[in-house]
């Protein structure tokens, strides 16, 4: 990049003003989640977002870069454990996952960063936060080091991002296993087949004319899942609704459900965007576990999926999970973090964050050496969804 270059930055927070970028906006788009109408979806639906926020960075007249935020109400969770201890609201300038579209070289990172800054500075919000950007990339190298020690963030929360190629055929994807793994595969199947024959089907829902169905039988899966439990996962709600009618419009959606006997009882939900598959959600009646209905009916999918042609990836979204690593031939580290402001309530928060999360990765530092992480993680795991099948 030419250092000489002039940029302007235009500030854009009325969805008047996003329509008019419109063509910009889909002309750098590459995700479905930073695409501008599942954007526009989430500010008129969820009530804690107060504006939108976006930067648009040109030279010459000519579009660079479009930062994609909002101006929200913020949950901050501090925790022990899984125990929540504090949860202030605070106000939030939060940069959407994949909201970095165009130009992201090094010069436009500090122009970034110095805009946000000021932001935090003239009080525009409390807190900075980003949705999970990848950890080699320039603008996570100055979020995370340049501010000073209470406004930066200590600890920033991580997690692996996995993909998968596509092959050519469902034959290649077994090819692509190790014989073990390949055996294990057919087995299940064979197993549920042998168990209840003739009563299995797989279904895979495109029309927005199946949807009263699909939310039906997803809620039915869904509401005995684990997911559920903690708080994750499909929900029926209307913001889920509308998004889900919207996709299936525009024939992007793919709902995957496995039926025994009739009965519901496993899902797996995606968006067809571009090249790429996006998985939202998965679920499975537990009292199956023992089939892996989960993996059989992933499969199905991945078989569906091979059929189509242009479709070359599948992205098993946000988190690590046993599955993605199982299945991913690709992955790329991406982080949560938060720069804090200067005002008192803020550094409060921070601070108390430094203390809470610096004893807890002190305390796993010390179990991991004794090889007690692992073990005392899933006792906390099974005794917390056993108290909540009880509630």
């Amino acid at each position: 990049m030419n250092p000489s270059k002039k940029y302007i930055i235009n500030h854009i927070t009325t969805i008047e003003d996003i329509e008019k970028i419109r063509s910009v906006w889909e002309s750098m788009q590459t995700h479905p989640n930073s695409d501008i109408d599942h954007y526009l979806n989430l500010i008129v639906t969820r009530t804690n977002i107060i504006k939108p926020y976006i930067f648009l960075i040109t030279s010459d007249n000519n579009p660079v870069t479009l930062v994609i935020g909002r101006i929200e109400k913020f949950p901050f969770e501090l925790k022990v454990g899984y125990k929540k201890i504090y949860c202030p609201v605070i106000k939030s300038l939060t940069v959407i996952y994949g909201g970095i579209l165009g130009d992201s070289s090094g010069q436009i990172c500090k122009i970034i960063y110095t805009e946000i800054m000021q932001l935090l500075a003239i009080g525009e919000a409390d807190l900075l936060r980003f949705n999970y950007i990848e950890t080699d990339s320039e603008l996570y190298k100055l979020v995370s080091s340049r501010p000073g020690m209470f406004n930066r963030d200590l600890f920033p929360v991580t997690n692996k991002h996995w993909r998968m190629t596509i092959p050519s055929t469902l034959d290649d994807f077994y090819k692509s296993r190790s014989s073990k793994h390949r055996h294990w595969l057919k087995r299940m199947e064979r197993l549920l087949m042998k168990d209840f024959p003739d009563e299995v089907k797989y279904c895979c829902y495109k029309s927005d004319k199946e949807l009263e169905k699909v939310f039906a039988d997803l809620e039915y899966i869904a509401q005995n899942t684990y997911q559920r439990r903690i708080g994750v996962g499909f929900s029926d709600k209307a913001e889920t609704r509308k998004t889900y009618t919207n996709l299936a419009q525009k024939q992007r959606l793919r709902t995957y459900i496995l039926y025994i006997q009739n009965k519901p009882c496993a899902f797996w939900i995606g968006e067809l965007y571009g090249n790429t598959f996006h998985l939202f959600s998965t679920g499975y009646d537990p009292e199956l576990n023992k089939y892996e209905l989960g993996t059989i009916l992933f499969i199905k999918m991945i078989e569906d999926l091979c059929s189509i042609g242009d479709v070359k990836y599948l992205d098993f979204g946000f988190g690590d999970a046993a599955y993605k690593s199982r299945f991913g031939n690709a992955n790329n580290t991406e982080a949560i973090i938060n720069i804090f402001s200067n005002r008192f309530r803020s550094l409060k928060i921070s601070i108390l964050r430094i203390i809470i999360v610096g004893s807890q990765e002190y305390a796993k530092n010390i179990l991991k050496r004794f090889d007690l992480l692992e073990k005392i993680k899933r006792k906390w795991q099974h005794r917390r969804v056993t108290l909540l099948s009880q509630l």
